[in-house]
């Protein structure tokens, strides 16, 4: 279920999806180590009005070895992390959810000093192999079939006790406005735009952080691309190379070719991680991360390439769901 998640964003479409996405990506002009202070919040990201505050943002795993951890998180309650369902389901033809799940905060997933157990997961889709075969199946989904699950992408983990130190991340209300800056965050793989293969992709667990452009706010789904200035790999541009049902949910829009200083898209590891955006003056988590598609739309194999898109599962469609399974499970 790994490979759902990527915080170097892959693009995402319905022809090219990819459900694996672990790490944060970066610009192949920038230090690499400055994606790691971001996810950290050291010295110049410090959080603030800049930079959100990053300390929320959670792995989730079995930790049984190094690599073995579905996902990312955030941290919303003090005993309630939000995710993604992808991360959180096993078997293609009797759905069910993982077993043994473990959540850590810190700076890699290897840091055992503030580890929950996982004790309750919650979706919104039934456990319905049908329902949620295009969350779990290896096999290209046939247009529009993935466009309910992709919505629903979502999911929460009750831990056995209140995280302690670390304050809960508010979540979004209303509607962003394309264009405005956005930051994420993940564990997992790093690479630039430029390491196409994954053996060239670094593998360490840490949390980074990345920002980008909010290219679309649409109809449970949120995206953006990975830009480094070449127009040709401005790919939300328009949506012409997008599938009709993608399309569709994302509704019409535009993107700018010119990355920011820090443009960053997620990769695999890196599925189930916020994506923060302002909101009356405060970061709150506009989405989590649920899939991406490869530059050009074609394949469902992650890559680090610039062009790619990243698509996040729009939290605001589900505030009543999130609150009421809160406080219906609060002891």
């Amino acid at each position: 279920m790994r490979m759902r998640l990527l915080v170097p964003l892959v693009l995402l479409a319905a022809s090219a999806l990819c459900r694996s996405v672990s790490g944060v990506g970066g610009l192949h002009t920038v230090e690499a180590d400055a994606y790691v202070r971001m996810g950290g919040n050291q010295g110049e990201y410090k959080a603030g009005e800049r930079y959100p505050d990053f300390r929320p943002v959670c792995v989730v795993g079995r930790f049984r070895d190094r690599d073995d951890f579905e996902g990312s998180g955030v941290l919303v309650a003090p005993r309630w992390v939000l995710s993604v369902a992808h991360c959180v389901l096993k078997k293609k033809k009797a759905p069910r959810f993982a077993k043994n799940l473990k959540v850590r905060f810190g700076a890699s997933s290897a840091d055992r000093s503030q580890e929950y157990r996982v004790e309750e997961i919650r979706i919104t889709l039934p456990l319905d192999a049908k329902v949620l075969r295009p969350l779990i199946s290896d096999k290209d989904p046939k247009n529009g079939d993935s466009s309910h699950a992709d919505r629903n992408d979502i999911a929460l983990l009750k831990l056995d006790r209140d995280v302690e130190g670390i304050s809960a991340a508010a979540l979004f209300e209303g509607r962003a406005t394309p264009g405005v800056r956005v930051c994420l965050a993940g564990f997992g793989c790093f690479a630039t735009g430029l390491q196409k293969r994954e053996k060239q992709w670094k593998d360490d667990g840490r949390k980074r952080a990345a920002e980008n452009i909010l290219d679309r706010d649409g109809n449970g789904l949120i995206a953006f691309d990975f830009d480094n200035g070449q127009p040709e790999r401005n790919t939300l541009k328009n949506n012409r190379l997008l599938d009709k049902s993608l399309s569709k949910i994302l509704g019409p829009g535009t993107s700018d070719s010119r990355p920011l200083p820090l443009e960053g898209c997620c990769y695999s590891g890196d599925s189930g991680g916020p994506i923060y955006a302002r909101e009356n003056g405060q970061w709150r988590v506009l989405g989590v991360n649920s899939f991406g598609t490869d530059y050009p739309l074609r394949g469902r194999r992650a890559t680090t390439q610039y062009g790619d898109v990243n698509c996040s599962t729009r939290v605001p469609n589900h505030l009543d769901w999130i609150r009421r399974t809160i406080a219906g499970g609060a002891n």
